[in-house]
Formats: C-alpha cells, structure tokens, sequence
C-alpha cells in the first residue's frame, strides 16, 4: 500500500461504502427523476413507519445530556488526563462547532424558514394565523425547535462517547468506538464495529452532501443577484471544487491553523451578518426583540431534522471529540447544546422576523420566492 493514492485504509468499510455510493451516483445521472422518486419514497417510509423511535432517540439525547451535566459524579470527568487543559480557547472551540455543523444551513435557512412555517405549517394554520403577523412568533419558535433542541444533544452524546473512549482509553477517533461501553477493547474490530463505521460514512456522505448542495446553489444565485452572472454546471462544478479545496488546504495546515482560523473568521463574519441584519435591517429593533422574546418549546417538522441530525452525528461528533480534549463533561454538554440553542434563538429571531416582516408589510415577494428555491431568501 505504499504506492497507493488511498494511503492507509480499511478495504471492509472503504469499498462498500464507495461501491454503494457509486451505483447512486449512476442511477441519479442516468435517471434523475426517478432516483429522486425512489428516495423520496425511502424518505415517507421511514417517517411513516419510524417516526416513533426517531422522536425518542432525539428526546433520549436530550435528557441523556442534561443527565451527564447535572450528575455529581460525571460533571467533572474530562476528555483526557484529569490535569488536562483544553487544546482550543472558548471562542475558537465554539466557532469550529458551528463550522462543522451548521454555517452553511443557519444562513440558508435562517430567513426561509421562518416564512415556510409562517404559510404552511399546521400548528399556525389552525389557530388561524397563516400568513398573519400573529402567526410569526410561531414560525420562528417552530423553527428554532427545529434547528437548536434535537440536534445537538445527539451531536453531544456522539462526540463524548467517541472522544471519551479515544482519550481515556487510547481508541481511534471513530465512530465504533463510541461501542467501546460496550464492545470494550474490541470496539474497532468486530463484524458489528465495521458495520457501524460504514454505516457512519454512508450517512455522513449524504448529510455533507445535502449540505454542499445548498452551498452550491446559494452562492450561484449570489452570483446571479449581485453580478448578473448565470453560473451554469462548469460554474457550480467549480464552487464545489473551491469548496474541497479550502477543506483540503484548511486541514493540511494542521486543526490549530487553518481549521481554526477558518472557523474564527467564520465566526466574526457570521456575528456580523447578525448584528448587521438587527441594526440595519427595515424591521423595526423592538419588533426583533419581541420575537426573541416570544418563545415556548413544542413543534412540528422535528422528524426530518432528527433525521437529517442523526447523519451528521458521526462526522460532527468525531470531530466534537477531536477538539474538545481537556474540557469536562459539564463544559461539554454547555458548550454544545446550550451555546448553540441560545445562538440559534438569537439567529432565528433575528433573521426570520426580517423575512417575514418583509413579506408582511410588501417590501419584498420573499415567500414566492423561497417556496422553489429556500437558497434565494
């Protein structure tokens, strides 16, 4: 293997996972619409038939974090040695959590959303307030559910069962070594183990790839709206290369450089554009504020997220495991579910009572706009 492009890996969960993918690839190039009916038709089974264990293992997460937070005996507990101190500062540390999981779909749907919710959703449409201004505290609390109660908890648990093993008990940092509770020094070799791993790839190359998407089609369409450009398949093609690129060039100069500036930068940016949205925006500031405000925790939608959240958990939570070495369990569990359910409260506030107050008072034809393309809010 000394010659090989693929350097050191694992032929048990490498080519079933690429043999997998490449069938789907040729049967989306091949027939496009009927790969997309045969997956939508995937996607309504499970939910039909699934929706049960899906809510439970997001709520499970949740009380699970809580738990591990508040318990006298496990707060305290660190990702590594006892005398450890964390690798990265606060501000870099949270910046990369976002980074990993949620830069690209926070700006997307950060001003969509709320609008989706505020016209379709069934908790606003039965009390009468669809496309109302009474309706619109509703479709940011639907929408912050969505994006800051599930998912992170699930991401929290991953992280610090794969981090917990590889810290303490010397593991790879994979996904079947979260097993290690139960599978112990066998968590990485067994049929079980391999199967969880492949499982892992094959669920984070679809959530990534959902994601790249989006990314792609939004900043073609900023082309569009600010430079008159139609970016056609080279175009999009070449964002997506600049994409791996940046990863590649951001990873290769080592987490504490380039993943971490990256992630900084991300960060300032991203606090910029709220604030920037907050100040400048037409919605009046006390009007913002109220919708932060307004808020109780129930909703709809949860199914497709919990899901969607469930095949990012081995990709966020291996990386959450990578850069969180030295923090305890209660840092832990505060920094990835608190902080990120607080930021998307302030987000989603911020940005959907934008949207919809645009939409409300005719500034702009947001949510006709948004209803084929979410990418062009």
């Amino acid at each position: 293997k000394k010659f090989s492009i693929l350097g050191n890996y694992d032929n048990k969960i490498f080519w079933p996972v690429a043999i997998l993918y490449g069938c789907i690839i040729a049967y989306a190039i091949i027939d496009p619409s009927g790969a997309g009916a045969t997956f939508s038709s995937i996607q309504r089974f499970i939910i039909a038939h699934f929706s049960w264990l899906i809510l439970l293992t997001g709520a499970s997460a949740i009380f699970f974090s809580v738990w591990m937070a508040c318990s006298s005996r496990f707060a305290t507990v660190k990702l590594g040695a006892a005398d450890e101190k964390p690798e990265f500062s606060f501000f870099a540390w949270v910046a990369m959590l976002f980074c990993a999981a949620l830069g690209t779909g926070f700006v997307i749907f950060g001003a969509a959303e709320p609008l989706y919710h505020l016209f379709t959703a069934p908790t606003v449409m039965d009390a009468g307030s669809a496309g109302a201004v009474r309706g619109v505290p509703e479709a940011i609390r639907l929408s912050v559910v969505n994006w800051g109660l599930f998912g992170w908890p699930l991401f929290a648990v991953g992280g610090w069962a794969i981090g917990y093993a590889a810290y303490r008990h010397n593991k790879p940092l994979r996904t079947s070594t979260g097993l290690y509770g139960l599978l112990g020094e066998r968590c990485n070799d067994t049929l079980v183990s391999k199967a969880v791993d492949v499982l892992a790839a094959i669920g984070t190359i679809g959530g990534v790839s959902m994601m790249i998407g989006l990314g792609v089609a939004s900043i073609s369409y900023a082309f569009q709206i600010l430079f008159g450009i139609e970016l056609g398949a080279t175009g999009k093609f070449s964002i997506m290369l600049c994409f791996i690129l940046t990863y590649i060039i951001s990873t290769s100069t080592g987490l504490a450089r380039g993943m971490r500036y990256l992630s900084e930068s991300n960060g300032y940016i991203t606090l910029g554009l709220l604030f920037a949205v907050l100040i400048l925006g037409a919605t009046p500031f006390t009007y913002v504020i109220n919708m932060i405000m307004q808020r109780e925790w129930s909703g709809s939608w949860f199914i497709f997220y919990i899901l969607w959240n469930i095949s990012y958990v081995p990709f966020t939570g291996g990386f959450i495991a990578r850069i969180s070495r030295g923090r305890t369990m209660r840092e832990f569990v505060c920094g990835t579910v608190l902080v990120p359910l607080f930021m998307t409260l302030l987000w989603f506030s911020v940005w959907g009572s934008n949207s919809c107050y645009e939409q409300l008072k005719g500034f702009l034809p947001l949510w006709e706009t948004v209803q084929g393309s979410p990418e062009q809010a």
